[in-house]
């Protein structure tokens, strides 16, 4: 669902295909990349039969690649198979593996002795292979063959293959074999390829049994979109030439291109009858050259045009599919597929006692969520995989959500995680933007909000539901674990796996923090001898390979040291190639030091480049991942390394890219230690393990030629935004880990780019390096093509400037707005096109001033910013909305200047605009007009103007209340608003019987939604009922107000229940709110009963955690104790406020720098007079606590400067208070000294 990359597989004879295969490399596979790319999708053509060295296809394992890529090829969406057929069969490859019985069958029917030795020369018994087959041995050179010959040479291999091929053919067709055993000798590379890519031809492989399982329809589809190309050759020019394009017996080809015919619908076949001309051969590499009418006009040629036609209509396909797929949809397909990866990984018969827990888990009545925990590389991941198929068989009635972390980009933070879940749930929830009252900019709130509305829902859920949460050390941001509920209903089960391994301690913190939620903890033990001994026959049985007992006890004997399943895992991919003739194979007996020899081995053993292979390693690493796409174009960059790694000896390199054959055979070795993760829409490779990351090495040069190759392709693909150029998101990660590496003086043998930081310098001289180096280059970029890259510059100053901010460089970020705005600025007055750009830097310019009080430059600067959007206003109505917002802006800073009356003249300026507006359309307007009219009200002081701006407001009233009553759900949020401000404005003019109708209107309303949705409305419903409260109390109905804040009292009452530490003050407070109600009533017994019941509620929480508690019980005492003072029991209130500074004094000798701002707050209790009988004792207490914030400020007085000053100015106050002059005199000289020493240089502080 998810995949956007296509992977053409094209199949053909090879050198007679040649003039073809250049015009699909040179024309055909360029445009498809092309129309791909500006439709958001990757196009790879793989084409196996260019850049197989010699050195690569010694190992005779060339036809197994090809299916191999052929398979892997059908699991990327159509097209993804392409056959070009003509008259030659080709090449048929002698059988890599012959089952035992079958190669003794055929030996049996072998009468020439000779031809018995040379076939159990290269063919050797490998009981290893499952079933045990006779193995087809490598092709050796002179110095290791057995009989002195070298066989890497192609011409003596071709000879002994000849002979080969001969004695096995002639003994098959004497022998009894079924039809199906005989073919693979007599089949050719090419028909192989085609058996295995196309559904319909002639029988089914398992490959296809397998996706034909998952997908019925395939075979359907596949007939649809798999292509072909037949050639029927009637003349050629040149005899000598001949037999390289047609078999002298055409009965195999013909029979061949027949079931071709059968087997792809006749829409996508082209075939043509064609006359070869010019035929001849090239002298460099020996390939075939020829012409035919139907491709010599090349890019106008009826082959390149129709596969051009073949290709894109099926590409248009995928594209009408993939539109109505979102982002949920694919999000909750890629959780699956991960899920399915990993059961796959799961060892049958394991982990039955943890498994048995979870189901146990699940099914009591258990009210905490489970943690499953243990070290790195026990399977958590694929214990919960395999628990998620359990629970989706046995709970049928149950909605089972689950998320894997980190196994996708968008699910990495906590918020993206809970927001993925509750949309399962049914549930929309974000992370909300407020509007800051003072900047008027949009910031994200307070996260915690986010996680208390989220347990909220949680407590909430009706159905039966299970909810699986994979791996939180992957986390990337801290988590308290505040949005998981401490008890759970009995319908919820929750189960949460976590890291807890000290190799690993930053990462086990998850573990910590979650313990202080839930005591339901189950530790995964690690694997014992006989669960290894499973492990690697389990996963060698999926490369149908297995090993003796005497090796499988060697592998043992290591792993008892070791204990990680990573080592068995890594071990395999050597394992698997160990035959069960060899003797004295060895293994490292470290699992770093396997890894090392495990990268080693993919040159020494396996053939593959050295160069190639530090490459794509490092590549992978040091960008923090590349699609497969990327990779190849980033390996073609380097001509010089492209001409040394694949020179032009056989094929003439058109396309002038990394031949496909050289990476398919690393990918296939190294596929096993890397993940996807789906970033822009591309499948993006990654290495799994952090042991494979650790043992990658690299040079300073190795970084900075791929940092230089990066630009080559940034500048290649200019004509891409920023923000869609991914190649750009590359280049930064890249510049931003060399910056790390080197420009940071790091000194480590392991690289550890998120711990860095730690080791170097501080992480703000850290940023502003890697940050100005980006700028840097950016600039450089932008230097070399300014018209072109003009757009990139812009977005990423503005990224930089921002990012910049962020870590509170507010000058490196203020100076870039500054050039931004130089360019900006010329661009605008040109085109207003570019207005919202320039509008957006002047907006973020203006927020640097207001943040340092320079008044005239954001005045200035504000004005600027209305003008341009008034100008855009004249041509675009739908600017108003920012018009009148600057404005509101612009107004709001007059008043903290008193510029009242310039204040005044904004507000009715757009008064007077909006009430024309409204005229035109009262709908659209008519919130905003009200909106207008209040904060006209806040600036006009004169009666007679509120009451005329009143008028007007309650006409839109009326207009809005009559469309209510019409559609309420469309217009019930807008009838609330001015319902509230129209309220409002009636308090302001002193109506409030107006105001509490209106008022006990919105209250209701909120009722019966609260009644509908309790957990969507319920804090609406509270802020209705406060309101009202309020407005009742400034008015003295004390007695309506005791129904409503019982109310009150109740919800929160509840939500305390649910969430202790977030409502706990509010909770508190309604109930001292009702007990002052009853009071002013008369009612002292209830009032008691109220505030002792707040007391009590804290009382009881800080018995239980006193360092949690300790400010908020303290808290409560003294407001006691105010209230005790106001109605003259001093005595009670002294005992309360002694009691809560004893609580703060203990928690303050605790830990001074907690609590040493609470405690202090306490000490200028002592300015009332009661406390005189305590005059010593809080004396003392207040010099004590001076005495070791003196100490402080010596040490740092930067640092503690204004506290020390504020906590002096206080004591002198009290003690003039307390008449005690001598002793006040004494520390306003102490002020006076410091004043004097470091407030006299301002920029000092």
């Amino acid at each position: 669902m998810q995949n956007r990359t296509f992977k053409l597989f094209v199949s053909s004879t090879f050198s007679d295909f040649n003039e073809e295969r250049k015009l699909l490399q040179t024309i055909v596979f360029p445009e498809i990349k092309k129309y791909c790319r500006d439709n958001g999708l990757n196009f790879q053509p793989i084409d196996l039969r260019w850049g197989v060295t010699e050195e690569a296809s010694n190992d005779q394992k060339t036809l197994n690649l090809c299916l191999e890529e052929v398979q892997n090829s059908k699991y990327h969406p159509y097209p993804n198979f392409l056959i070009m057929v003509g008259d030659r069969y080709g090449w048929v490859p002698l059988p890599y593996a012959i089952e035992q019985n079958e190669y003794e069958i055929l030996l049996q029917n072998i009468d020439d002795l000779s031809d018995k030795k040379l076939l159990n020369i290269w063919y050797k018994l490998d009981e290893n292979q499952i079933p045990a087959s006779y193995i087809l041995n490598e092709r050796k050179k002179a110095d290791n063959s057995h009989d002195g010959i070298d066989y890497t040479n192609k011409d003596n291999w071709r000879k002994i293959e000849n002979q080969l091929k001969t004695i096995l053919q002639t003994s098959v067709q004497k022998s009894n074999l079924d039809d199906i055993q005989k073919r693979k000798y007599f089949t050719s590379a090419t028909e192989a390829e085609v058996i295995e890519g196309i559904f319909k031809y002639l029988y089914k492989t398992e490959f296809q049994k397998k996706l034909l399982h998952k997908n019925g329809e395939l075979e359907k589809i596949d007939y649809e979109n798999v292509f072909a190309y037949i050639r029927n050759i009637e003349s050629v020019d040149n005899e000598n030439f001949k037999d390289k394009f047609l078999d002298k017996n055409s009965s195999k080809v013909n029979y061949f291109k027949n079931e071709i015919r059968k087997s792809i619908h006749s829409s996508n076949i082209l075939e043509l009858d064609v006359n070869l001309i010019n035929v001849s051969e090239n002298g460099k590499n020996g390939s075939l050259v020829c012409v035919y009418d139907e491709i010599k006009n090349q890019e106008n040629s009826i082959f390149a045009k129709k596969m051009i036609e073949y290709l894109k209509s099926s590409i248009d396909k995928f594209l009408s599919q993939i539109k109505d797929i979102t982002e949920d949809e694919i999000e909750k397909y890629e959780q699956e597929r991960f899920k399915d990866l990993k059961v796959k990984d799961f060892l049958p018969n394991s982990r039955k006692e943890a498994l048995k827990r979870i189901e146990d888990y699940i099914s009591s009545e258990e009210n905490q969520t489970l943690v499953i925990y243990g070290k790195s590389g026990l399977g958590k991941s694929s214990l919960i995989a395999k628990a998620i198929d359990d629970a989706e068989i046995k709970f049928l009635d149950t909605k089972i959500i689950y998320k894997f972390i980190g196994s996708t980009i968008n699910l990495t933070i906590t918020s993206e995680i809970l927001i993925s879940i509750l949309k399962e749930l049914g549930i929309i929830e974000e992370v909300r933007k407020i509007q800051n009252p003072q900047t008027l900019q949009e910031e994200n709130e307070k996260i915690d909000e986010f996680y208390y509305r989220v347990q909220g829902h949680l407590t909430s859920i009706k159905e039966n539901t299970i909810i699986f949460i994979d791996g939180v050390d992957q986390l990337i941001n801290e988590d308290q674990f505040i949005w998981l509920p401490k008890e759970l209903q009995s319908n919820l089960k929750i189960v949460i796996s976590a890291l807890n391994d000290n190799n690993y301690k930053k990462d086990s913190k998850y573990f910590e923090n979650i313990k202080n939620k839930t005591k339901n903890v189950y530790e995964l033990q690690a694997f014992n001898s006989i669960h290894a001994k499973a492990l690697v026959v389990n996963l060698l049985e999926k490369y149908n390979r297995t090993i003796s007992e005497e090796q499988m006890n060697y592998i043992l004997d290591i792993f008892k040291n070791i204990n990680s399943p990573l080592y068995l895992v890594v071990a395999v991919q050597e394992l698997r190639n160990w035959r069960s003739t060899k003797k004295n194979q060895v293994l490292a007996n470290t699992q770093q030091d396997l890894i090392k020899e495990f990268i080693d081995n993919l040159t020494i053993l396996y053939h593959h480049d050295k160069e190639l292979v530090k490459r794509v390693f490092s590549y992978i690493l040091l960008s923090d991942g590349l699609s497969e796409s990327e990779l190849l174009e980033l390996l073609s960059s380097d001509k010089d390394f492209l001409n040394k790694i694949a020179p032009e000896t056989y094929h003439i390199n058109l396309a002038k890219e990394l031949p496909i054959v050289i990476w398919s055979r690393l990918h296939t070795q190294i596929k096993k230690f890397l993940k996807l993760e789906n970033i822009d829409n591309q499948n993006v490779m990654k290495f799994f393990y952090r042991e494979f990351r650790n043992k990658i090495n690299f040079s300073k040069d190795d970084f900075e030629h791929l940092i230089n190759m990066l630009e080559k392709i940034v500048i290649k693909y200019k004509y891409l935004s920023f923000s869609k150029n991914r190649w750009i998101k590359i280049l930064i990660q890249t510049i931003e880990k060399y910056y790390v590496e080197y420009e940071a003086n790091y000194d480590g043998d392991i690289i550890d780019f998120e711990d860095t930081f730690k080791h170097s310098i501080k992480i703000e001289e850290w940023n502003k390096t890697i940050l100005n180096c980006i700028l840097k280059e950016n600039k450089r970029l932008y230097e070399v093509d300014s018209e072109n890259m003009l757009k990139n510059y812009l977005e990423c100053s503005k990224f930089l400037s921002k990012y910049f901010h962020f870590i509170s460089e507010y000058e490196e970020s203020h100076n870039l707005d500054l050039d931004i705005n130089q360019i900006l600025k010329k661009l605008y007055k040109h085109d207003n096109l570019w207005a919202k750009d320039y509008i957006e830097n002047l907006k973020d310019i203006s927020n640097y001033y207001y943040h340092r009080d320079e008044t005239n430059q954001l005045l200035d600067i504000q004005k600027e910013i209305l003008l341009a959007i008034k100008d855009l206003c004249l041509t675009n109505e739908n600017w108003y909305d920012d018009y009148f917002c600057k404005l509101d802006s612009l107004a709001y800073y007059l008043e903290e200047l008193n510029k009242f009356s310039e204040s005044i003249e904004l507000r009715l300026e757009a008064f007077f605009i909006m009430k024309n507006l409204i005229k035109k359309d009262p709908i659209l307007w008519i919130e905003k007009y009200s909106s207008s009219l209040i904060s006209v009200h806040k600036s006009i002081k004169d009666n007679l103007e509120i009451n005329e701006a009143i008028k007007v407001l309650i006409e839109a009233f009326k207009i809005l209340e009559d469309m209510y009553q019409k559609n309420n759900v469309k217009y019930i949020e807008k009838y609330i608003k001015i319902s509230i401000n129209l309220a409002n404005s009636f308090i302001y003019i002193k109506k409030f019987d107006e105001a509490i109708d209106l008022k006990k209107k919105v209250m209701k309303i909120f009722k019966e939604l609260y009644k509908d949705n309790p957990n969507e409305y319920q804090l609406k419903y509270l802020e209705s009922l406060s309101s009202l409260s309020d407005t009742l109390e400034n008015i003295g109905k004390y007695y309506e107000i005791v129904d409503f804040q019982e109310k009150i009292i109740k919800i929160f009452e509840d939500l305390y229940k649910q969430n202790p530490d977030k409502y706990i003050s509010k909770y508190s407070a309604s109930l001292y709110k009702q007990a002052t109600i009853f009071r002013k009533i008369g009612n002292i017994d209830k009032a008691i009963n109220f505030e002792n019941k707040s007391l009590k509620i804290f009382e009881d929480l800080y018995k239980d955690n006193p360092s949690k508690y300790g400010s908020k019980y303290s808290e409560s005492l003294n407001r006691q104790a105010s209230i005790l003072r106001k109605i003259g029991n001093i005595d009670e209130a002294i005992n309360f406020e002694n009691k809560a500074f004893k609580i703060l004094k203990n928690l303050y000798n605790e830990d001074f720098f907690q609590w040493e701002d609470d405690y202090s707050s306490l000490l200028p209790l002592i300015t009332y007079p009661p406390h005189i009988i305590y005059r010593e004792e809080y004396i003392k207490e207040i010099k004590y606590g001076l005495q070791i914030l003196k100490s402080l400020f010596e040490d740092n007085p930067y640092e503690w400067i204004d506290i020390y000053v504020k906590r002096l100015n206080e004591f002198v106050l009290v003690l003039n208070k307390l008449n005690m002059k001598d002793d006040a005199l004494e520390f306003e000289i102490e002020v006076s000294r410091i004043c004097q020493i470091y407030y006299k240089n301002e920029t000092k502080i």
